[in-house]
């Protein structure tokens, strides 16, 4: 048996392809705006401004302009408060930091699998040695700021706080497609072969986190703290006590990836229930 299908209005049509036009003018404006800021401020001034200008910056007139259309316009993530208890917060944090972890190690995996993607691998780790190590100190301390706050805030805007709201036709009833779908378009902005695996698993958590809280501020704690240990902490301990006689065998990573996945997968439906019931009382204490 066949079903039919109203067609689609001109704004349901709208509403599909709006968060990859956004994405799309992002992307493309965070090439330039690099390209143009670095060039003439240096690569660390030029990490912020472009970070401000071409990702929050879109995300913030976007959802201005959007705004104006009043009853039509999304609800967009709140700011202003976390919307879960604190206990919630910190379990956040720790699935965070083994999810970071675990993302190393899938992101190894892939190098060891895939040799092609070994010279990408290498020039990414230069580029951050060349941000976080080969500089003045004030200029190291400015990679650690662009990295572990500018970051975090620009594109958790951009990414939970204004392109995912536009998904929210699919929401709640088809949540895991456009928290999936929100995680590639992520993990696409990095412009990574290498890690974009990796950075699916890591954008669909965060979009996953802020469907549960509506609150954009737990998405960007986890974001800061995940780009501090994998940005900032875990290479300069890499950096004192790895040489590259002593890269991991395959069956070392494997080893340790599945006990990681294993408690990553504990971890995140551990944190799906706790999420859920401190809705699911939210709701109940609003209606009545």
């Amino acid at each position: 048996m066949k079903f039919s299908h109203a067609p689609h209005t001109p704004e349901e049509q709208a509403a599909g392809i709006r968060p990859f036009v956004l994405f799309s003018l992002s992307l493309l404006l965070f090439l330039i705006a690099g390209s143009l800021f670095i060039s003439l401020a240096g690569m660390y001034f030029g990490l912020m401004l472009t970070h401000t200008t071409a990702i929050l910056g879109t995300a913030l007139v976007y959802r201005h302009f959007r705004n104006q259309q009043g009853p039509i316009a999304p609800t967009w993530p709140t700011f202003r408060r976390t919307n879960t208890s604190a206990a919630n917060l910190g379990l956040i944090l720790f699935t965070t930091v083994i999810l970071g972890l675990f993302a190393n190690l899938f992101g190894a995996l892939l190098i060891e699998l895939i040799p092609p993607l070994k010279p990408i691998a290498e020039e990414s780790q230069k580029a951050m040695a060349d941000l976080l190590f080969n500089a003045s100190v004030f200029e190291q301390i400015l990679g650690a700021i662009s990295i572990a706050i500018f970051a975090p805030i620009c594109e958790e805007t951009l990414f939970r706080g204004t392109i995912l709201p536009e998904q929210r036709p699919h929401l709640p009833r088809r949540a895991a497609p456009a928290i999936l779908i929100n995680g590639i378009l992520f993990s696409a902005m990095h412009v990574d072969p290498v890690s974009f695996a990796p950075l699916v698993i890591v954008g669909a958590f965060f979009a996953f986190i802020t469907v549960r809280t509506n609150s954009i501020l737990p998405a960007i704690f986890a974001h800061a703290a995940l780009n501090t240990v994998n940005g900032i902490i875990l290479p300069r301990l890499v950096g004192i006590e790895k040489t590259a006689e002593q890269d991991p065998s395959l069956t070392a990573l494997i080893a340790l990836a599945i006990p990681l996945a294993l408690a990553l997968t504990g971890l995140w439906i551990w944190l799906s229930r706790r999420l859920s019931t401190t809705q699911t009382a939210r709701s109940v204490a609003t209606n009545q």
